[in-house]
């Protein structure tokens, strides 16, 4: 009964825990300080090919990431026109979950109020009260 409404919960909570912060004049070293093994990036090369990866590896010269399909690419950071990297939120996450309890909270509280006055008119109607 309750698990849908709970499962798309979960979902629309885990699109508020991540943003894509655009990595502002990508320069090799700074890529490359950047990156973690793991991080899911979107890149534009100079020659305006554009990826979406989960970095594999990082080196001196280049990372290595894998796409949806799971094909490994290869992209030196002297080939970066422009990075975004994603990035995870714990006061965004807080925020999100926080507004969730209480909306939940209110919802509930209303329905409860509401169940009592029925409960209140049920047992006025059968005792005369």
């Amino acid at each position: 009964m309750f698990q849908t409404p709970v499962a798309a919960l979960a979902a629309l909570s885990l699109l508020g825990c991540t943003s894509m912060q655009v990595m502002e004049q990508p320069a090799a070293a700074a890529v490359k300080d950047h990156l973690k093994v793991g991080e899911q990036v979107n890149v534009l090369t100079r020659t305006q090919h554009h990826y979406d990866l989960k970095v594999t590896s990082v080196d001196e010269a280049s990372f290595t990431g894998r796409d949806s399909a799971d094909r490994p690419w290869a992209v030196r950071y002297d080939q970066i026109e422009q990075i975004e990297a994603r990035q995870f939120s714990g006061w965004r996450t807080a925020g999100l979950v926080g507004g969730i309890v209480a909306a939940s909270a209110v919802a509930l509280a209303i329905l409860l109020h509401g169940l009592d006055d029925d409960i209140d008119d049920a047992v006025r109607d059968s005792f005369g009260g």
